[in-house]
């Protein structure tokens, strides 16, 4: 069998190389972990010709993208060479981008912080070299720049609400065990059984945090799509005063912590009982065997439209119409589209996927509206998980997740705070300092403020004479290296 190396071992290799010694100064404010997720992976898929078989509609190519042997070796060299030419030209526009965005943001009383706009700015010009093979210019992204700016005035009132991580665990650490229902584990329906997660009960922090993860989204990661940069500015049939750019000003910020963790407590980590009768008939619905069986030369997409036209409610419970029509369009999506020649998935990762992506969407939905789908907005985000983004999903490991960070509520009472699972040696004596040091709010300010000079100095300061301390690059990326929130 031959050995096939993926993409992000290519990147990771061809980064680590050319950072060793620090990242170089063109990455300063853009950090090397997001260059290389965010600019890298698309500057790669474009040279390697890859855009038939990786394009999803945020733009983004997969990091397992599989390449053999030969093919690895050519990227990693042109990467190493004019390739590395082209990561830093782009990386630069992207600097730029970010700045003016901030200055521009800044001066009509938006709440931003920098680095959120740099991974921004990388994603967007990334996208174009993507799409376009060449340089992007001030006029080819003005557009997604006045989008962005418009997105961020909406939202700039609301990020102000959002608590820093000190200030979370305070409220969501006492409430989260408070929450959670002491007999989750016997009551249906169950995340785990559904194929939506590796367990019942989430982790508070990881960094699983992507569509992909369904119910093991950590709950941290969840409560951060409150304040994503995603917000539409209508919903059919909703008032605006019920989004969430309008529902929270002027209140208390704990509120939404808390909210967020009922929700996290509830069956399948919905509010919305409609939404999880919806999520629970499409993953039975995508189980291979009775899918079969229950379909065989149905009208699927008839079957669809007949459920979502009638003028009954949201299920509450079981639904076998929705079931049977999931299950007939599925079959017919798979027979009939080109892209289930690439997917490489077999029917039950198909059914996860799709379950999965579903779930990401209804959550967003109780997110950014306190008001739920109705029957055709059901249907229209379940034919839009059927869509390119399929092409992402890669199977999860056996087992629970891990969380990149425990809060209290996930320690056994014997583990010391400070002793995160995947903390290297010198991760836990460098944050070890950190968590004692009086300075380091101030230097986490400075940070999130795009203080380049000033926190990493001070960051010197406050590990002076530590032996084996992290660089300030990987601090920087530690501490913002968390996944998208799609």
């Amino acid at each position: 069998m031959t050995h096939t190396v993926t993409l992000e071992e290519v990147l990771a290799a061809v980064w680590a190389r050319h950072t060793a010694g620090g990242a170089p100064e063109w990455m300063h404010g853009l950090g090397a972990s997001d260059t290389r997720r965010r600019l890298g992976r698309a500057v790669a898929a474009r040279w390697l010709g890859l855009a038939a078989h990786t394009e999803s509609g945020g733009g983004r190519v997969r990091s397992t993208v599989r390449l053999d042997p030969e093919e690895a070796v050519a990227l990693q060299r042109w990467l190493g060479g004019p390739g590395w030419d082209v990561v830093r030209d782009l990386s630069r526009t992207a600097r730029t981008m970010k700045d003016e965005t901030v200055a521009t943001l800044r001066a009509g009383g938006v709440t931003v912080t920098p680095r959120d706009v740099g991974s921004w700015a990388l994603g967007v010009v990334g996208a174009f070299h993507w799409r376009h093979g060449r340089y992007p210019t001030v006029a080819d992204l003005a557009e997604t720049a006045d989008r962005y700016q418009a997105s961020s005035h909406r939202e700039g009132p609301l990020r102000t609400l959002r608590l820093e991580r000190p200030a979370f665990d305070a409220v969501a650490d006492p409430e989260w065990d408070r929450v959670w229902p002491k007999d989750r584990a016997a009551a249906p329906p169950s995340a785990v059984g559904l194929g939506l997660g590796r367990a019942e009960r989430p982790p508070m922090y990881g960094r699983t945090g992507d569509w992909q993860a369904g119910t093991d989204r950590p709950v941290h990661l969840r409560y951060r799509r409150y304040f994503d940069n995603r917000s539409r500015i209508a919903a059919p049939g909703v008032a605006p005063e019920r989004h969430i750019t309008r529902r929270y000003l002027g209140g208390d910020p704990s509120v939404i912590v808390v909210e967020e963790l009922r929700r996290a407590a509830a069956p399948l980590g919905l509010a919305v009982t409609g939404h999880v009768a919806g999520v629970t008939a499409v993953a039975n619905a995508l189980r291979p065997n009775p899918r079969r069986a229950l379909v065989r030369d149905v009208d699927g997409v008839g079957l669809l439209a007949a459920w979502s036209e009638a003028a009954d409610p949201l299920p509450v419970g079981p639904d076998p119409d929705l079931t049977r029509a999931v299950a007939a369009f599925a079959v017919e999506w798979t027979a009939n589209t080109d892209l289930a020649e690439v997917l490489e998935l077999d029917a039950a990762s198909l059914g996860r996927a799709v379950a999965r992506r579903v779930w990401h969407r209804l959550h967003g939905r109780e997110v950014e509206w306190d008001t739920p789908v109705d029957r055709a907005g059901l249907v229209r985000e379940l034919r839009g998980a059927f869509q390119r983004h399929l092409l992402e999903y890669d199977e999860p490991p056996d087992g629970p997740p891990q969380p990149a960070v425990s809060s209290a509520a996930d320690r056994s009472p014997d583990e010391p705070p400070a002793a995160a699972a995947d903390l290297t040696e010198a991760q836990q004596r460098t944050f070890g300092v950190l968590g004692l040091d009086p300075r380091t709010p101030r230097m986490t300010a400075m940070m999130l403020d795009g203080d380049e000079a000033g926190w990493r100095q001070l960051y010197s300061e406050i590990v002076a004479g530590l032996d084996g301390a992290l660089s300030a690059d990987a601090v920087f990326d530690f501490m913002h290296d968390l996944p998208e929130a799609s």
